[in-house]
């Protein structure tokens, strides 16, 4: 659960809950919740919630929550939920949460929570969470959360939460976030409002506007 206060090479794998204060090399895969206040080299596999603080090279794969005032060149891969005040060039792979008040050139891959004023052309992936007020061609594909406000040619395949408020082409494939409540193997098409409380496997297709609240797998 936690490795508060760890000196040296650290190896975490499944289900570290926090590494707050760590110093060294610390390689963290599978869970790991917190890195809070880690300096030097960092390098996150899946689950890590929070890397605040970290100065140098920092590499986040699956899972990182929160990258905020990190400085230098970050590469965040997978599940990195905030990356607000970076800058410089910037690639966001799995899991992105936030990417708010970037500057340059961005590419968001799997998992980007929000975008929001993001100028230029943003490419996003897998799992962006929000992108409201982004400007040019957007390509969300995996777990893209809400897109309210985009404008333009807009892709969104697995995992999009809401495309509420979009204009343009809209295609949503695999992974819609919430669709709370529904039971069993629904496959809804055109037109689908709220599939809200939706549980296993869901298969939506045009013009769902909310599938907030899915558990399991969800095609969208």
């Amino acid at each position: 659960m936690s490795t508060s206060g760890v000196q040296g090479r650290l190896v975490l794998y499944k289900g570290a809950m926090s590494t707050s204060g760590v110093q060294g090399k610390p390689v963290l895969y599978k869970g790991a919740m917190s890195t809070s206040g880690v300096q030097g080299r960092l390098v996150l596999y899946k689950g890590a919630v929070s890397t605040s603080g970290v100065q140098g090279r920092l590499v986040l794969y699956k899972g990182a929550m929160s990258t905020s005032g990190v400085q230098g060149k970050p590469m965040l891969y997978k599940g990195a939920m905030s990356t607000s005040g970076v800058q410089g060039r910037l690639v966001l792979y799995k899991g992105a949460m936030s990417t708010s008040g970037v500057q340059g050139r961005l590419v968001l891959y799997k998992g980007a929570m929000s975008t929001s004023g993001v100028q230029g052309k943003p490419m996003l992936y897998k799992g962006a969470m929000s992108t409201s007020g982004v400007q040019g061609r957007l390509v969300l594909y995996k777990g893209a959360m809400s897109t309210s406000g985009v404008q333009g040619r807009l892709v969104l395949y697995k995992g999009a939460m809401s495309t509420s408020g979009v204009q343009g082409r809209l295609v949503l494939y695999k992974g819609a976030m919430s669709t709370s409540g529904v039971q069993g193997k629904p496959m809804l098409y055109k037109g689908a409002m709220s599939t809200s409380g939706v549980q296993g496997r869901l298969v939506l297709y045009k013009g769902a506007m909310s599938t907030s609240g899915v558990q399991g797998r969800l095609v969208l």
